[in-house]
């Protein structure tokens, strides 16, 4: 398993040096420290060795973690990715790891299908709107209000989000 923190730091009370001076440099944060430790943990009852956990943050109360693997992260049936959330006593979202906002955001409102973002001007302000096909039955993993504050942070403007 491949996390930000070495699996000696996982199991120690302690951080290494080498783990200490990420940490310290911000290369990682107090927040990946958690979640390493939280899968090492898991690890121990559930085979989750191939995973890898790149980098976690937090936004608007739910934690995203970006994995290459981010099946693993799940689990059967959200066992594993249950977990996690339960052991964090907070909402996780697992995606994976890409340059590209588009793929952050299909991942983000999976299981809605995200059509595109469209950006344009009101009141001389530029504003992005993000449109979703909405089935019926389909429900966003987060709170609508929610999702458009973390749009907002990642688009770096405002946000509207509208269904088809």
């Amino acid at each position: 398993m491949r996390t930000p923190i070495c699996k000696e730091c996982a199991f120690a009370e302690k951080l290494c040096a080498q783990c200490s001076k990420k940490l310290a440099d911000g290369e990682i944060t107090s927040l990946d420290v958690e979640i390493s430790k939280i899968l090492y943990k898991i690890n121990e009852n559930y085979n989750i060795s191939s995973s890898d956990f790149l980098k976690a943050y937090e936004l608007e109360g739910i934690v995203i973690i970006e994995s290459s693997t981010p099946g693993f992260l799940i689990g059967k049936r959200g066992k594993i990715i249950s977990l996690i959330s339960s052991a964090l006593q907070k909402k996780v979202r697992i995606i994976r790891p890409s340059q590209n906002i588009k793929e952050k955001i299909s991942d983000i409102v999976a299981p809605i299908k995200l059509i595109g973002i469209n950006t344009y001007f009101k009141e001389g302000k530029e504003m992005a709107k993000v449109i979703l096909e909405k089935k019926p039955g389909q429900n966003l993993y987060v709170e609508e209000q929610k999702l458009k504050k973390i749009l907002t942070k990642w688009l770096k403007r405002d946000t509207e989000i509208i269904y088809q």
